[in-house]
């Protein structure tokens, strides 16, 4: 599963345009909902906390490994098996 972030200056309609060519080739993808979080100050970068409905989707935990792919504006989180 992958999950993406989608900035509010992006409207849905033309975000799912622009993944298109990535909804062919991955068969399980899942738009059902939508959550909005702060990014905060972690050291010299910056986080942002995944809430727990979409861990428990993705089944992820500290520690996991995670790709993240920035498109157009856009960040695509995907577990790394």
């Amino acid at each position: 599963m992958i999950v993406c972030i989608i900035p509010p200056c992006i409207s849905r309609s033309i975000f799912l345009s622009r993944l298109e060519p990535i909804y062919k080739m991955i068969m399980n993808i899942s738009m059902s909902a939508e959550f909005q979080g702060t990014l905060v100050k972690w050291g010299s970068s910056i986080g942002l906390a995944i809430p727990k409905p979409v861990r428990d989707e993705m089944k992820l935990k500290a520690g996991d490994k995670i790709r993240m792919i920035l498109r157009d504006n856009m960040i695509c989180i995907q577990k790394v098996k």
